[in-house]
């Protein structure tokens, strides 16, 4: 699914979809220069064989060819060292943390606050 403010991507092996992401614009006034990456997935048996590094990386070329965006932002569950290493080495930067946001398994979590910075800042957004 592809809009001017958002796209989902798909990863299949064969006709099979095996890992997902999503990308959403910020719509309001004074943030538009932002895009949110979302909903990255991979089903348990393709894990650790780049689909998430192929899905992210479709994702942030299709917000660097977005006019105005400078920036992706994201949050991972602070345990995930995994997907936290993957977007280090993609470029993000961690920034923030929003403590006990996630309760899975009935034990609470952080959200890790990640940004790619991709050009900078453009008042005219």
């Amino acid at each position: 699914m592809l809009t001017e403010k958002q796209a989902v991507f798909g990863a299949f092996k064969e006709d099979r979809l095996i890992g997902v992401a999503g990308m959403r614009r910020d719509v309001f006034r004074g943030h538009r220069h932002k895009v949110h990456l979302w909903g990255v997935y991979v089903v348990p048996g393709r894990r650790r064989a780049g689909v998430s590094r192929k899905l992210v990386t479709e994702a942030i070329g299709f917000a660097k060819d977005m006019p105005g965006v400078t920036q992706v932002n994201l949050t991972v569950a602070a345990s995930n060292a995994i997907a936290i290493r993957l977007y280090r080495s993609l470029g993000f930067d961690a920034f923030g943390r929003e403590s006990r946001s996630i309760f899975a398994d009935d034990a609470p979590d952080d959200d890790l606050c990640m940004c790619l910075r991709l050009a900078p800042f453009d008042a005219d957004v």
